[in-house]
């Protein structure tokens, strides 16, 4: 029995570690299904990158965290049904693509995973509302919103779709790792131009990483030429 009881302790850490890594996969395969949906979007869009505009009329189905999923329990406008979001057709009406096996919800969210609250654990990579105004999302200073494919030097470094995660940091806590960490930084998955996608490290870690303030845009694409992903 003793024997039996070791070999059972034994195998539990390796269990739980096939899990993560499959679950891993899982969330990898995903990202990329919703990123191969996204480049059969701008096929139809003129070769064009989705551009979400906002105003107090309407709520486009091209919004960063409404791209596909279902219909999510936030009360949110913004949050819309299924078939409304831009990538469903593309997906042929999968929404459990969208949800992530490692989503733990984030730190500030009390909701059981993210996908609870809006359908869906990953983002579209975009500016939000032209926040270049005076600020930008942390991801979003790369984003392609509104350019064309003839604008990508590198697809195999730009990244279309990333992790829920993406606009949060490691030091706000452990919640927030869904992929773990890598010296000291989130790590997520990623979903780029070329079609690919993996799993890699979050490169900006900053109290507040949402914000980078009064940036001209020339400043911003200066800052995306010199780091192509991120």
């Amino acid at each position: 029995m003793g024997i039996i009881g070791l070999l059972a302790a034994l195998a539990v850490p390796v269990m739980t570690k096939a899990y993560g890594v499959a679950a891993e996969t899982q969330c990898v395969s995903n990202i990329r299904s919703l990123g191969q949906a996204y480049a059969a979007y701008t096929v139809d869009a003129k070769r064009r990158f989705p551009a979400g505009v906002e105003d107090s009329a309407r709520v486009d189905p091209v919004w960063y965290v409404n791209m596909a999923g279902d219909r999510g329990s936030n009360s949110d406008r913004r949050n819309i049904p299924a078939e409304q979001r831009a990538l469903h057709h593309y997906l042929g009406g999968d929404v459990a693509v969208a949800v992530c096996p490692l989503d733990r919800s984030v730190v500030d969210y009390s909701t059981p995973t993210v996908a609870d609250l809006w359908g869906t654990s990953y983002v579209m990579m975009n500016n939000q509302d032209d926040r270049l105004r005076d600020r930008v999302e942390r991801n979003g200073i790369w984003s392609l919103e509104g350019f064309g494919l003839q604008d990508v030097t590198s697809p195999a470094t730009k990244s279309v779709m990333t992790d829920f995660i993406q606009l949060r940091n490691l030091a706000a806590g452990e919640q927030n790792a869904w992929h773990g960490e890598e010296d000291g930084h989130l790590r997520s998955s990623m979903a780029f131009v070329d079609g690919h996608a993996e799993v890699l490290r979050l490169k900006e870690e900053t109290a507040n990483p949402r914000r980078q303030d009064r940036r001209s845009r020339g400043f911003i694409e200066g800052m995306a030429k010199a780091d192509p992903y991120y």
